[in-house]
């Protein structure tokens, strides 16, 4: 258990105004500086997480310049998480093992964290809203059904842009999913992989193989390797872009990436989610790059303890400024 410190800052987004004169004439030119909010989780040299470390602990850098830090929010925290379930027929094999190990991982939040549970087949469907109830949690995710297709692009997008906005100052999305879509009507990958950089969300992707298992209830055959993910020949291309796909989404938000490619990996992939969860530091600045130019900038951000490990995501798009 991490000591729990807390410092709060009322940070809202700032506007800058400039006063020009010429010709006898004033002329007022505003500079909208948008709040950059980030979500880092620190770990010692041995891999056990930090939760102790305070503001001055912290330097952020943009595109390598120093940031203030204007707002810091210590670990521990309560943290608004939204739980995506690809329930689609490739994870009928599965369904008992997902619901299980699903319900355990709710039970493991913090009792302050504020969940919502996602499921995606044929659409994406909303089974709770955000709340603090795990028993109806818990019966939500007993009643889910594997069956359709995967519609995980607009599972993500939904789960993002619609659920976890700005209003919703500590977030994470937690996605189960073999990374296949098949059905997605309105977003693509890219409609996924730039929010993943400047949502402010931390995303934990965890893979779950089931490329055997699809083949199995394609072809109506008995399933020649029943252990789940194992990878034959190094899989299908499908398969491993799927892969590919989440350790990115993972990786661009400052999150983690998981292989579930056994039952124990599944339960071990969502305590380690749960874990983390547990120690993420807030902190928000205001970029001295004023320019709205719609580039990326990079992140880094650092602490003052030599062995240190400091995770959070790499950057953002700048926003671009309207024609």
């Amino acid at each position: 258990m991490c000591r729990k410190h807390f410092i709060a800052f009322a940070v809202m987004a700032a506007t800058a105004a400039m006063i020009w004169t010429g010709h006898g004439q004033e002329t007022s030119i505003q500079v909208h500086v948008d709040m950059v909010s980030l979500l880092v989780a620190v770990e010692d040299g041995e891999g056990h997480r930090v939760c102790n470390l305070q503001k001055e602990d912290f330097s952020v850098y943009e595109d390598r310049a120093p940031q203030e830090i204007a707002g810091f929010t210590p670990a521990e925290e309560p943290v608004s998480v939204v739980l995506a379930l690809d329930t689609s027929a490739s994870m009928k094999e599965k369904i008992e093992l997902i619901r299980e190990e699903a319900i355990r991982f709710v039970t493991m939040l913090k009792p302050e964290d504020s969940l919502a549970i996602v499921s995606f087949a044929n659409y994406v469907n909303l089974a709770q809203d955000f709340s603090f109830d795990r028993q109806t949690a818990a019966v939500e995710i007993n009643a889910i059904q594997a069956k359709g297709g995967t519609s995980l692009y607009d599972a993500i997008s939904m789960s993002l842009d619609g659920m976890l906005g700005p209003d919703r100052e500590r977030k994470a999305l937690v996605i189960f999913s073999d990374g296949v879509d098949t059905v997605s009507r309105e977003s693509t990958v890219r409609d996924t992989l730039r929010p993943a950089k400047e949502k402010g969300a931390a995303i934990y992707s965890i893979f779950f193989n089931t490329e055997m298992d699809s083949d199995r209830i394609q072809r109506s055959v008995p399933l020649q390797h029943p252990q789940t993910g194992d990878y034959p020949d190094g899989g299908s291309p499908v398969y491993l872009d799927g892969r590919r796909f989440l350790s990115k989404l993972a990786e661009a938000s400052g999150g983690a990436f998981f292989d579930a490619l056994s039952a124990d990996d599944l339960g071990s992939a969502f305590e380690k989610i749960a874990l983390e969860l547990r120690s993420l530091y807030s902190l928000d600045y205001y970029p001295t790059n004023t320019n709205r130019d719609g580039k990326f900038r990079k992140i880094r951000v650092k602490v003052d303890h030599p062995g240190y490990k400091v995770k959070t995501r790499r950057g953002y798009f700048a926003p671009k400024m309207a024609p």
